[in-house]
């Protein structure tokens, strides 16, 4: 028995070890490190299917962009959501913005609400605000749809999620998005 116990020890110590010291935010060959993105860059962007949207849309997105990271509070992580436009020109000045921070819809990345259509009660009020003649900003939250875990009912990552969904909204890539603020 005390063999198998200073085994099984042994055995925790090396595993143990190199975790200890690993530090995912800092590579280890830093003479190679490129600088990440600021906080609310776009990184892509992409036609959101008709099902995912809304009805009286006009064009929709689903994107990827940087997102300062809550649980660090530094560093930049990918996140995903959505940007969906009233129909009809963009107005002198733009659309004015709605960010719309959805409430739970479930853990595992698929639950994402870029990577789902809109429940009956959401695309109620989110045409009512389309209608008005608002431009729609929805995260999907930090590792929900996104790389690493998804840090529920941390309100740090769930600010950083929404404040950097708009900033990312304001890309120049999304061409036909001016926003008045």
């Amino acid at each position: 028995m005390r063999h198998l116990s200073l085994g099984l020890l042994a055995s925790v110590a090396l595993l143990a070890a190199p975790l200890s010291h690993a530090n995912p935010t800092k590579p280890a060959h830093s003479a190679h490190v490129t600088t990440a993105p600021k906080a609310g860059t776009l990184l892509s962007s992409s036609i959101l299917a008709a099902p995912l949207s809304l009805p009286e849309a006009g064009s929709a997105f689903r994107i990827t962009y940087t997102a300062t990271n809550g649980v660090t509070g530094h560093d930049t992580v990918p996140v995903t959501g959505e940007v969906i436009f009233p129909n009809g020109p963009t107005p002198k000045g733009g659309w004015p913005i709605v960010a719309w921070a959805h409430g739970t819809v479930g853990l595992n990345d698929s639950c994402a609400p870029s990577l789902n259509a809109h429940s009956k009660r959401d695309t109620t009020y989110l045409t009512a605000w389309l209608n008005r003649g608002f431009a729609i900003v929805a995260t999907d939250y930090q590792g929900l749809g996104s790389p690493g875990m998804h840090p529920y009912l941390n309100t740090r990552a769930e600010a950083y999620s929404v404040l950097d969904a708009v900033r990312a909204s304001l890309s120049p890539a999304l061409r036909t998005f001016k926003t008045k603020f």
